[in-house]
This record gives C-alpha cells, sequence and structure tokens, in this order.
C-alpha cells in the first residue's frame, strides 16, 4: 500500500509528465476522475507537513494553468491535506491562498461553481485549524461576495464571515465585516442567515473582550431596536453558535 506522502508525488509526477508532453504534441491532461480518486483517499489519511511542503511547492503553476475542473479537484486535495497548523501555515508561505481568493472572486456564473464552492471550503478549513492565523485576504474577500446580491454565493459567505468572527473577531472588525453581518440581518434578501448571524453578534457582544471589539463597528441602537421586535430573541441562549465542520 502507498503512503499518502508517495501519492502526492505520484500526482506531482504526472502532472509534470502532461505538461512536458503537451509541450511537444497535442495537449495531455491529468484525468479527472484519477485526481477526485485520490482526493478521497486522502480524505481520512494523515499528512505529514514535510509531504505537504513538497506538494504545493510543486503545483503552485499547475492550478493556475490547469483547467476549472482539475482546479477543482486540486483544492480538494489540498484541502485534505490541511490538516493543522503547521499546514496551513505551509498553505499561506506558498502564498496559494492568493489563488484560492482569485478563484473564489470568479465570475458568479454556474460556469465556476465547482471550483468556487472548493475554494470556499478552503477557506473553511483554514479558518477551522488556524482561525488565529486567517490570511486578511480570504476575510477581504468573504466580505466583498457577502456584500454582492447578485452573487449566488452570497448566503455561504455570510455564513463562513459569521463563523470567523467567532473564531478571530479581529479581523471581521479590520475588514469591515460586522457592518456587513448587520446589513445582512436587516436585508429581506437574506432572512435565512438573520437568525444565525444575530446570535453570533449578540453572543460576542455578551462577552466584554469581544464587545470592546464590536462596538465601534455595529450600530448598537439599530440592533438593540431589531431585537426588541423579533419574539426569536426574547430569550435568548448565549450558549455558543459555532457549528462544526
Amino acid at each position: 500500500m502507498k503512503k499518502m506522502g508517495d501519492v502526492l508525488i505520484e500526482i506531482i509526477q504526472k502532472l509534470r509528465d502532461a505538461e512536458i508532453a503537451s509541450a511537444t504534441g497535442p495537449t495531455v491532461v491529468v484525468p479527472i476522475p484519477y485526481l477526485f480518486a485520490i482526493a478521497n483517499s486522502l480524505e481520512k489519511s494523515t499528512i505529514t507537513p514535510e509531504a505537504f511542503k513538497e506538494f504545493i511547492g510543486e503545483i503552485h503553476n499547475s492550478l493556475i494553468r490547469l483547467d476549472s475542473a482539475r482546479r477543482s479537484a486540486l483544492f480538494r486535495i489540498i484541502r485534505f491535506c490541511l490538516q493543522g497548523t503547521l499546514h496551513v501555515k505551509l498553505f499561506i508561505q506558498e502564498e496559494l491562498h492568493w489563488i484560492v481568493i482569485a478563484t473564489l472572486e470568479k465570475d458568479p456564473s454556474v460556469e465556476f461553481n465547482v471550483e468556487r464552492i472548493q475554494a470556499l471550503k478552503i477557506i473553511d478549513r483554514v479558518r477551522r485549524f488556524a482561525g488565529d492565523i486567517f490570511p486578511i485576504g480570504f476575510a477581504r474577500s468573504l466580505v466583498a461576495i457577502a456584500n454582492c446580491k447578485e452573487d449566488n454565493f452570497r448566503r455561504l459567505c455570510l455564513d463562513s464571515l459569521r463563523e470567523l468572527a467567532l473564531v478571530n473577531p479581529s479581523i471581521v472588525g479590520t475588514v469591515g465585516g460586522f457592518t456587513t453581518l448587520l446589513d445582512a440581518v436587516l436585508d429581506p434578501i437574506s432572512s435565512e442567515s438573520a437568525e444565525k448571524i444575530l446570535h453570533s453578534i449578540l453572543f460576542l457582544l455578551n462577552d466584554p473582550i469581544t464587545r470592546k471589539i464590536l462596538t465601534p463597528c455595529i450600530d448598537l441602537k439599530i440592533l438593540v431596536r431589531f431585537t426588541m421586535f423579533s419574539s426569536s430573541y426574547l430569550i435568548f441562549s448565549y450558549s455558543s453558535p459555532l457549528s462544526p465542520i
């Protein structure tokens, strides 16, 4: 049975072979089913930081050149390789987060939905394992899409931004994320997310430390007025609203 590190090396070699063959003849690509099968095998496997570092150091250019479907598959592989803070640090050092941001901010059409969802899942994975070193570029990207009412990823980014606020409220405040979240609460279009967002904001306001971060960012008068007229919050639980990934 192959070690997972050897599997990652095999992917690198196949990508290299395809690139070399395409340079001297007809275009050769790595089969999509192969990439997704590898990704599925990695889901419950342990990847060492050393193996991950070698892998991401070699696939940077491939992520830029490959078509949407294969980039989606590589994103899925990367996501399952992100298994702890050290893996996330290596991911950021290699500056792969900029490719993820560029993908998530692509034109909101069905054509790019698969790779955009994989990009968002990487962002959520980074938040899960290393919320304290969450790239500010990720946070800005979430806010930008959450502010775009025409983007079909708006609700997903609102949910991701809300959960980020619970683990790193400082970065959300820095990028204006709390204004975005409160605007969504007051927006009938995003009514599905309003309850969770309000729950999260009130949870943060209940803690003196995080309250200092929020109060300069949101209009408390609007928040109080909304909660007074919402029967859902007349009886409020301060248990953590953070959902697992």
